[in-house]
């Protein structure tokens, strides 16, 4: 009998002692429950389990879990939360708080920053990587790759004239006065008297991301962008920083285009410029001196 009652007590004190299971829900500031939110256990540092919030937010996971540990929760729009499991922890309530903003934005759709996965209009960003690894030996080139986009003439700025250079975006505009407004850094870049685009004026070096704007954008950049908006946004370097570009082909072509910057305190500073060759002689020598923000290309 005292042999029974002692190994009664061993398990009733094995009962006690097991850690509890753990279960939650996930809910946003204003106290709405987070569907398909992530939620990850981990236990001294190693992630154990992880499952998704259901349609009411709630979560729980099966089994007894060890301390320490704590639930990191994820989901899309909102910061992560982290939190670290009592003794109890059963009835846990996490709370989200929404994303501080995401790091790739839009800006011309807008002519402020937005959300890239949230954009007004239809928006097509190429970044710079895209440019230094693609065929493309001009900016007009690369931008073939642009849904809707065309050249009036179909010529590459690298062998026609600057008049020849109108922008065609969805077949609006597809006429020497091009009817699409391209801009660097927020100057345009379309000539005065005839709306054609004078390319070169902006060394590839010097482009952090190319933002294409397919729609009428008149509404915010006036009556030149009927078609749509092309906007060229240079480096903005946050520390002493530079790009050089090298490249060469047969018919003795070839290009080099270079950028440097940095910044002291509250002023930026940066210079580019860009030179290319074919048979020999130097066809076009183009540079680029944001100077102080705001910044727009120069022609030196």
């Amino acid at each position: 009998m005292n042999a029974f009652l002692l190994g009664l007590l061993v398990v009733v004190a094995g009962v006690a002692q097991a850690p509890p299971s753990i279960s939650g829900i996930v809910l946003d500031p204003s106290g709405s429950a987070v569907p398909d939110a992530t939620v990850r256990l981990e236990v001294s540092g190693t992630a154990v389990n992880e499952l998704r919030t259901a349609t009411d937010g709630r979560f729980a996971f099966p089994g007894d879990v060890a301390r320490p540990a704590r639930v990191i929760v994820t989901a899309t729009g909102f910061a992560p939360a982290i939190v670290d499991l009592p003794e109890n922890g059963e009835g846990l309530r996490v709370t989200l708080e929404p994303a501080p903003f995401f790091e790739a934005v839009n800006v011309t759709s807008s002519r402020t920053d937005v959300p890239k996965s949230d954009p007004t209009v239809t928006v097509t960003v190429i970044p710079a990587s895209e440019l230094l690894t693609s065929a493309a030996v001009s900016i007009d080139d690369a931008l073939k790759m642009v849904p809707g986009f065309t050249l009036f003439r179909r010529t590459s700025s690298r062998v026609s004239n600057p008049t020849a250079q109108g922008v065609s975006l969805r077949g609006l505009g597809g006429t020497g006065p091009s009817r699409s407004l391209v801009l660097a850094n927020g100057i345009p870049l379309n000539d005065a008297f005839g709306g054609w685009v004078y390319w070169d004026k902006v060394p590839q070096a010097a482009i952090d991301r190319i933002e294409v704007q397919r729609g009428s954008g008149s509404d915010l950049y006036g009556a030149d962008a009927v078609a749509g908006v092309v906007q060229i946004l240079t480096v903005r370097p946050g520390r002493p920083m530079a790009r050089a570009l090298l490249e060469g082909g047969n018919m003795s072509t070839g290009r080099v285009s270079l950028f440097g910057g940095g910044r002291t305190g509250g002023w930026s500073y940066s210079a580019g410029g860009e030179w290319f060759t074919t048979d020999g002689y130097i066809l076009v020598s183009r540079s680029q001196n944001p100077g102080i923000t705001p910044r727009g290309p120069i022609d030196t």
